[in-house]
């Protein structure tokens, strides 16, 4: 009985904990901001990997700070997406997004969500190659960002 008692004064005090409350009221606000920004300004991710910086920077303004890793690691993980869709921006002619969703399709026996790794991306780099649309040089380049993919699996 005594076990029970203390395991509930436990649970008690960690749901209780302000840190838990501040991260799940992060965690609802940038769900919230999120929202706002999207009913403002619509997509933030638009076609060929262009991207809305004032709706981003309102999204950005709109959270403030924060000091949940969860809330951090999200946010981390939304700018990383920015990086990698101006990055893809400089082959333009080879990646569009009709080019990389059929070179991903071509590669789906090996992908595995959120997380890009090198031999994915030699597979979608060789996938591109079947385009006409895509040189040696944009394969090439796509390789490059191998680095980038792998920063969004952490």
């Amino acid at each position: 009985m005594l076990k029970i008692l203390l395991m509930l004064f436990v649970l008690g005090c960690a749901r209780a904990h302000p840190f838990l409350n501040q991260c799940s009221e992060e965690q609802e606000r940038v769900s919230d901001c999120a929202k706002a920004v999207q009913a403002k300004y619509g997509p933030v991710f638009m076609e060929d990997y262009q991207v809305n910086n004032e709706a981003i920077m309102e999204f950005t303004q709109c959270i403030g700070e924060v000091a949940c890793k969860a809330t951090h690691l999200r946010i981390q993980i939304l700018h990383q997406k920015i990086i990698l869709n101006q990055k893809f921006r400089a082959i333009p002619k080879c990646l569009t997004e009709f080019n990389y969703r059929r070179a991903q399709d071509a590669c789906r026996d090996i992908l595995t969500p959120g997380c890009q790794k090198e031999e994915i991306v030699d597979c979608i780099s060789k996938a591109l190659l079947q385009n006409e649309d895509c040189s040696d040089a944009d394969a090439t380049y796509f390789k490059t960002l191998v680095p980038e993919f792998e920063k969004r699996c952490h």
